[in-house]
């Protein structure tokens, strides 16, 4: 297996993103996003506390707002370092 550059900007700018605080307020994800766009973010990272909305009930998972937030930032031109719970 030959490995491959991962390309990045020069310089990672954002910090560590906690939207699972926000589930039901969609509107609140939305202006999260601007600001970070208004502040020049480019990578967030996202899941380092999310273990309670990753796994709800014991053995449950719901990766389906964790997808949501990837999508909506890469849509956005912000990176994602993806943290492990």
């Amino acid at each position: 297996m030959e490995a491959k550059a991962l390309r990045l900007p020069a310089l990672l700018h954002g910090g560590d993103y906690n939207p699972d605080q926000w589930l039901d307020r969609p509107d609140i994800l939305a202006e999260d996003i601007r600001l970070m766009k208004l502040a020049g973010c480019n990578a967030m990272s996202v899941g380092i506390f999310a273990w309670s909305a990753l796994e709800p009930r014991e053995g449950r998972f719901e990766f389906a707002w964790l997808d949501s937030v990837i999508d909506s930032l890469h849509a956005n031109g912000i990176s994602v370092i993806l943290a492990t719970p």
